[in-house]
């Protein structure tokens, strides 16, 4: 298929011209137009007309740049300005050259599966999409983007964020639980949650509060060195420890001496 880029791109470009700039731009629209319906096939200049002579002459020759309302739109796809009809009815007379970059394989082979978004952009008049498929040497194929395999299902990884909390008494006992057995009975082994006084208890552990019962806490004992028989005891130690140290301090007096009988 022949489609030129170069006219392709000057079309788009006179269709962004401001309707107060016009006028400055009308000659070089018309001989553009001039060209382009030469170029064509039969049908697509009898397609053309068709579409250009119900307008008045006040819109012509900008009329064939613009989209038709949607209310006066007959026809396949959406509403497509009628210069497109000259742009893809170009006649190829030479088929077999291609060194020019006009010339777009047919969509319907298998060539030209890569220029489907080409062909989709024409037939909608997607103006800044047909721009980037012109190339300095032709029309040229969009370059497919890498997509990574796993694009959109990699697993997040959450940090581990360490929650301490400190732990929490034990609750409460009510009434009905310290009559059964909470008071140590004559062997002195509790049956309640409770120790009892030999420090061992069978009742069940204390919870702390998130469902994992708490370690049963150590009872609380008084250093050796603190008790009172311990006190006790160091005390005469040091005692009579420094009543010893006393008496082999002081100094030995000489042994009596015995006196001589006088005869």
């Amino acid at each position: 298929m022949l489609a030129d880029r170069h006219r392709t791109a000057a079309v788009i470009a006179l269709s962004r011209v401001p309707e107060a700039e016009r006028s400055a731009h009308q000659d070089a629209l018309e001989t553009l137009l001039v060209h382009l319906y030469q170029g064509a096939t039969p049908a697509a200049r009898e397609a053309f007309r068709k579409r250009m002579d119900p307008l008045p002459q006040s819109q012509k020759p900008w009329g064939a740049l613009e989209r038709p309302s949607p209310t006066q739109w007959i026809g396949l796809g959406p509403p497509v300005p009628a210069v497109l009809i000259l742009l893809l009815g170009q006649q190829d007379d030479d088929p077999d050259s291609a060194e020019d970059g006009n010339r777009l394989p047919d969509r319907d082979s298998k060539e030209g599966a890569p220029w489907v978004p080409l062909y989709a952009a024409l037939d909608r008049w997607d103006t800044d999409a047909i721009l980037q498929h012109i190339g300095p040497a032709g029309w040229q194929a969009p370059t497919p983007r890498p997509v990574p395999l796993d694009e959109g299902f990699g697993v997040e990884l959450v940090p581990v964020i360490p929650v301490f909390t400190s732990a929490s008494t034990a609750p409460s006992t009510s009434p009905a639980s310290e009559s059964n057995g909470h008071t140590p009975n004559g062997n002195g082994a509790g049956t309640g949650a409770t120790p009892s006084g030999n420090g061992v208890g069978n009742g069940p552990a204390p919870d702390n509060g998130n469902g994992v019962a708490a370690p049963p806490a150590l009872p609380t004992s008084t250093p050796t060195w603190r008790q009172p028989a311990v006190l006790a005891s160091g005390a005469v130690v040091i005692t009579l420890g420094g009543l010893a140290l006393y008496a082999l301090s002081r100094p030995r007096s000489a042994a009596p001496q015995p006196v001589p009988e006088i005869p």
